[in-house]
């Protein structure tokens, strides 16, 4: 699993009770995480520690921009992100012990903890299943010429499967 420095938090240090952290997602973040076929990401996180003696609670929010292909035409486009996400952190001795999807469980002797791949699967599960310009930006010669070569003619080893019955 990846690290990155600038998005650990030390808790040893802190007290008990809510604590507030924000960090940015930027192009440094995309080298270390690259996330599928993205040209560039501009987002901010902001993070609330809840601490306790026993549990970590950290509330995640994301908001920013990532570049991407647009799914119909191609061409580059800004995908918004805006979601929370929650991550308990829980201290145990038992090195048996498995966390969850939400949930990780740390030894008793951690002091810190890394967000990174936290943050990197917060987007990743951000991300729309369609990636795609707002309506009517679309790069309209792109689309036109999709839509050519969907009327054009078929390879004939291809036609012949429209024969079978299923």
């Amino acid at each position: 699993m990846r690290t990155l420095e600038q998005y650990t938090i030390e808790f040893a240090g802190l007290k008990n009770g809510n604590h507030h952290f924000d960090f940015e997602l930027d192009q440094h973040f995309l080298e270390n995480f690259p996330l599928d076929e993205t040209v560039d990401i501009a987002m901010k996180v902001f993070v609330e520690l809840e601490k306790s003696d026993a549990l970590l609670n950290f509330n995640c929010s994301i908001n920013g921009t990532t570049t991407q292909p647009c799914d119909s035409c191609g061409e580059l486009c800004d995908i918004s992100f805006d979601n929370e996400d929650q991550l308990l952190v829980k201290f145990s001795s038992n090195a048996e012990e498995v966390g969850s999807d939400n949930m990780v469980i740390l030894d008793l002797n951690e002091h810190k903890i890394d967000l990174s791949q936290f943050l990197y699967e917060l987007v990743v599960l951000s991300s729309p299943l369609k990636r795609a310009h707002e309506e009517g930006k679309c790069d309209e010669s792109t689309i036109s010429r999709l839509s050519s070569e969907e009327r054009g003619t078929m390879d004939p080893r291809w036609a012949k499967l429209k024969d079978l019955e299923i």
